[in-house]
């Protein structure tokens, strides 16, 4: 729902599911109305339908049970636009019984102690105006079928029911203001949850938004230090042979270009073929490392999982590298129905985590928060001094 704002005593635009619903539910409570109202009032009905003009019975009968009882049969069916205008049609025609009552009754009064049998009905035509039209619109409705009905009483008595006809005039008024408070009450309120509905919709897409920004951050962040990072260092370390640095470089790019394809096609990637993957870049990375890998032959990984993963574990063997050059490297790779864990592992000086500064971005960007920023991902690297490194990484299918 968008563009709808309920104010006192404006009732709100019908855009919203919740409005649209209320509409619907009290179009079938004025059908299931009508027919136990017309239950009650057929003694009067057949009593006084033959002293009324043909034509006017049958308008009479259309506007009172037989329209209420259509639009509630229709309720389901129908777009609430329609079902408004049938109601405002049951609130006008309800007036017009009124006034052409007198003129269709072939004697000038009922016997005493009757009354017309529309007069039952008030509740109905005020309900129906409650749904048709605004608030200030249906409570004055109210206030000229409540006067209409006194004065109907009144005269169909012959002018010497005066009291009752006053009696008869509050009772219905005070029904009927109740049953149309109701029905304004429950438009209203639900007019406000929809207004609620489309704010909390819109604060969590807009949380959406930012974490998914906050995830492409992450994202570059890792990229910028596993690539851009690493291939200045090994480009300044004089250690290092210019063709290492130049396989890196034309390592890096093939990998940028595969993992981009990958991501931009969003597609999710058969759990042998991710573990071949893998396998390549550890190979590239770290020839000597001792590799396990286990999959099931029908699982898939999602594509954004498989990215971080890929990533991940390419920063950690990186790290392990640099940091432990004669230590010996495992990598597990188990690939099931249910989700990926990667175990990387290596015997060498180990560190202490926490001792780690912030500004170093290898552990909590390239690895730990890389797989965060996927849905059902995780990671923990875990190390003592002289104690060796386990870095985790996991993706569980949701």
């Amino acid at each position: 729902m968008t563009g709808v704002t309920p104010t006192r005593g404006t009732a709100a635009p019908p855009h919203g599911a919740r409005y649209i619903r209320i509409v619907r539910v009290l179009s079938v409570g004025l059908g299931a109305s009508g027919v136990v109202f017309i239950a009650l009032a057929i003694p009067s009905i057949t009593t006084q339908l033959p002293v009324l003009q043909p034509w006017f019975g049958l308008l009479a009968l259309l506007v009172t049970p037989v329209l209420p009882v259509a639009l509630s049969i229709l309720s389901r069916r129908l777009p609430v636009g329609v079902l408004k205008v049938l109601a405002g049609c049951i609130g006008i025609g309800y007036l017009v019984v009124l006034v052409l009552w007198m003129p269709a009754m072939t004697p000038p009064a009922l016997p005493s102690g009757e009354s017309p049998w529309v007069l039952g009905f008030l509740a109905l035509p005020t309900v129906a105006a409650a749904i048709a039209w605004r608030p200030a619109i249906a409570w004055a409705y109210v206030g000229v079928a409540s006067a209409a009905l006194g004065l109907l009483r009144f005269f169909a008595s012959g002018g010497s029911a005066l009291v009752v006809a006053l009696q008869d005039t509050l009772y219905g008024a005070m029904f009927s203001a109740i049953m149309t408070a109701l029905a304004i009450a429950m438009i209203n309120a639900s007019a406000r949850l929809d207004v609620a509905a489309a704010a909390a919709r819109a604060e969590t897409a807009n949380a959406a938004a930012a974490a998914a920004r906050e995830r492409q951050r992450a994202r570059v962040d890792g990229l910028l230090h596993d690539s851009v990072f690493t291939a200045l260092l090994m480009t300044a370390e004089s250690a290092v042979p210019p063709p290492a640095s130049a396989s890196h470089a034309r390592q890096t790019l093939a990998e940028l270009d595969r993992l981009k394809a990958h991501d931009a096609a969003g597609v999710p990637i058969d759990a042998p073929d991710f573990a071949a993957l893998q396998t390549e870049t550890i190979r590239q990375i770290a020839p000597d490392t001792a590799l396990s890998v286990q999959t099931d032959a029908t699982a898939e990984v999602h594509g954004d999982a498989a990215l971080a993963l890929g990533e991940a574990l390419t920063e950690a063997l990186r790290n392990s590298v640099r940091h432990a050059p004669l230590a010996r490297r495992s990598v597990q790779i188990t690939a099931t129905e249910r989700g990926v864990r990667i175990l990387v592992d290596d015997n060498g000086p180990g560190f202490d985590p926490a001792a780690v500064p912030s500004n170093r971005l290898g552990i909590a960007i390239s690895i730990i928060e890389r797989m965060r920023s996927v849905a059902g991902g995780d990671a923990a690297v875990r190390s003592t001094p002289a104690g060796g490194t386990r870095v985790i990484l996991q993706w569980s299918r949701s």
